[in-house]
């Protein structure tokens, strides 16, 4: 079953059988000097309200409080309708389940190793996962989650639009991660806002921008 927390105990599991911050690992693996080479960085400190690297670096995040909690929070000042606010929350706050900052170039390329375990490259060519565990599009693995949650280990196939990958959101920051599958393209987006009644990005952006690479005359707005 997905859950946040889930990838919260799975960062404690990490530390506990490597000795190392969940966040070194990560670095390690996927950070500067390796086949990924993103440029991933993550802040302990809980007292900064920017990203790391300062304002002028990483972009503030914005959220309208009042329709993220559909009105229930009116004891706060922030609660006002239709009134968007700077987010004052850490990324680090979200521990292992999405503590790490990026770009969106390492987006696109998260999206490229997704798109090269779907087709079944191997990790030395840029795939996130041997082809041999069995997470490639020549399995029956997504073919059964596709019936099921259309989700695995982080990866959503989205039967409707032929991708593979993950949206996600944390307070003032909205991504998305795909892989579109049917012409082997990798796609990300992100928003430095959260406005949950108008919509996420992928369905304000990624979707009609597919459409409309597609030729079509109407986009899809989700």
């Amino acid at each position: 079953h997905y859950s946040n927390v889930n990838f919260v105990l799975l960062g404690m599991i990490i530390e506990a059988v490597t000795g190392n911050p969940w966040y070194t690992e990560v670095a390690n693996r996927f950070g500067p000097g390796s086949t990924l080479d993103l440029k991933i960085d993550f802040d302990p400190s809980t007292t900064s309200t920017t990203l790391p690297g300062g304002a002028d670096v990483g972009a503030t995040g914005y959220i309208d409080w009042y329709d993220s909690f559909a009105g229930a929070c009116t004891d706060i000042p922030e609660c006002d309708k239709d009134t968007i606010y700077p987010v004052t929350i850490h990324p680090s706050f979200y521990g292992s389940a999405g503590g790490l900052t990026g770009n969106v170039d390492d987006l696109y390329t998260w999206a490229t190793a997704i798109g090269k375990t779907y087709e079944g490259d191997s990790i030395a060519n840029g795939a996130l996962l041997d082809p041999a565990l069995g997470f490639s599009s020549a399995t029956s693995y997504f073919q059964v989650i596709a019936k099921v949650l259309h989700m695995g280990l982080g990866f959503f196939k989205n039967l409707s639009h032929n991708m593979v990958g993950h949206p996600g959101q944390v307070q003032g920051y909205d991504c998305a991660v795909w892989y579109r599958y049917d012409v082997k393209q990798p796609i990300a987006a992100c928003a430095n806002t959260t406005i949950t009644a108008g919509g996420k990005v992928q369905g304000l952006a990624l979707y009609g921008i597919m459409d409309l690479l597609d030729g079509k005359t109407e986009v899809t707005l989700d």
